[in-house]
């Protein structure tokens, strides 16, 4: 990935922003899979 700014600070909050978004993205994506693992065991259950 190539971070293309005028700037350390900007770069740095730039890649900040870039990894707070990654992080809520996979919050997502694993609260989804584990909602989907729950509800197939209490249907077997």
């Amino acid at each position: 990935m190539t971070v293309r700014t005028v700037g350390l600070l900007r770069a740095k909050i730039k890649i900040g922003m870039m990894n707070l978004i990654y992080n809520m993205v996979r919050l997502v994506q694993l609260t989804r899979r584990d909602g989907i693992a729950k509800s197939a065991i209490e249907k077997v259950a």
